[in-house]
């Protein structure tokens, strides 16, 4: 059966226009601000995001952000001042952003090699062909490697050798949006989301199915109406698991056995993410949802940035922090909803979520700039 793919990069972008397309993007609302972002450093990392379709996620260790541009080069920098430690250039494009682990840097390639590279020099250790592009990035943990390329496989890797464990292969939809949840090692299980709007839990030894669910059911006549990609990423709690779907469901799964113990209607293609009270849902129209993490209730909703192509939300310090088409940082607080800061970071937008080590921001754009950001209360 032929595939057909729906690009997706914060919009729907080919043979699709979703609702926050339609919409007129809301102005800048007036805030008081309450919080300031204080930049620590800026850096030009790379040719122009913009004309890339998949997100091309940077990698944050312990001591150094790597970043990759679409065309192949990748740079490390240290955290704390953003000194360039190393910068090399790949033999080709890049498909999949950036993970590293202890000591490698993983990428995916345009031609579906998954890549691995020494984190302290850059120097290439090894590649494996998997067949078609991953568009999310690997995911590494404890000597492992996890990865989801686009045609609904999912391979687990050594991390020393690249020597594959096992393959895992779900049965594709004619028509998906280009895109899939980052899979997750989450004790003895992988994580997986699929282009069917399925969930599933495989062996981590093995590769074998241990449980799968629907987050919810395609709907209408034609496979636009239908699509139900599981594109919105996880979040991993304390023996629980939250996923969502484009024109699907938000819900929170027990991990062991995935009885659900909740779910609502909630369309995301966007990202999940969460805390010790609640999840942080960005929907369909860039409106940030705060629900309750035992209920699902609504705690709150952010509507005044609806249609401005919000990123997921990071979560830092009691806030959470979402980058928009314009190039803005929005900051939300965390118990109210409220809009208490905003910083300019761009004048191009920024696509990928603001990723958060040790109290730090570190924000893309896509004109290939990356910065550091804390925030003063």
């Amino acid at each position: 059966m032929k595939t057909v793919w729906v690009f997706a990069c914060g919009i729907l972008l080919i043979a699709c226009a979703s609702k926050e397309e339609t919409l007129k993007p809301n102005p800048l609302p007036s805030i008081e601000a309450e919080v300031t972002f204080k930049k620590l450093w800026k850096k030009r990392v790379g040719a122009s995001h913009s004309d890339q379709l998949s997100l091309l996620v940077p990698g944050v260790g312990q001591e150094q952000v790597v970043v990759v541009s679409p065309s192949g080069q990748m740079t490390a920098l240290s955290l704390l001042k953003g000194k360039k430690q190393w910068r090399i250039k790949l033999s080709e494009s890049v498909a999949a952003g950036v993970s590293v682990d202890e000591q490698h840097v993983y990428v995916g390639l345009e031609s579906g090699v998954l890549a691995a590279y020494s984190l302290q020099t850059g120097e290439a250790l090894w590649q494996l062909p998997l067949g078609a592009e991953m568009v999310v990035p690997a995911q590494a943990q404890r000597g492992l490697v996890v990865a989801h390329t686009i045609n609904g496989k999912v391979h687990l890797l050594r991390a020393q050798s690249g020597e594959r464990e096992w393959v895992y292969d779900s049965v594709s939809p004619a028509l998906t949006l280009r895109g899939a949840a980052q899979p997750i090692i989450a004790g003895p299980l992988v994580m997986a989301g699929f282009s069917n709007g399925k969930l599933a839990a495989l062996d981590l030894k093995t590769g074998l199915l241990r449980w799968e669910r629907a987050l919810g059911t395609a709907k209408g006549r034609s496979e636009l109406d239908r699509l139900m990609d599981l594109d919105s990423g996880f979040w991993l709690g304390d023996g629980v698991l939250a996923a969502g779907s484009y024109q699907g469901r938000v819900a929170l799964l027990e991990l062991t056995q995935g009885r659900p113990l909740w779910s609502r209607e909630l369309s995301s293609y966007v990202g999940i993410t969460g805390s010790y009270d609640g999840l942080f849902v960005v929907d369909e129209q860039s409106v940030v949802w705060h629900l309750a993490l035992e209920s699902g209730r609504t705690v709150w909703q952010q509507p005044e940035l609806t249609a401005r192509q919000l990123t997921a939300c990071a979560v830092i310090e009691g806030y959470c922090v979402a980058g928009d088409f314009e190039g803005y940082l929005h900051v939300f607080d965390q118990s109210t909803g409220r809009l208490v800061g905003r910083t300019r970071f761009s004048r191009h937008p920024i696509k990928v979520a603001p990723l958060v080590y040790d109290n730090t921001l570190y924000v893309l754009s896509s004109s290939g700039h990356i910065a550091a950001y804390i925030l003063n209360k």
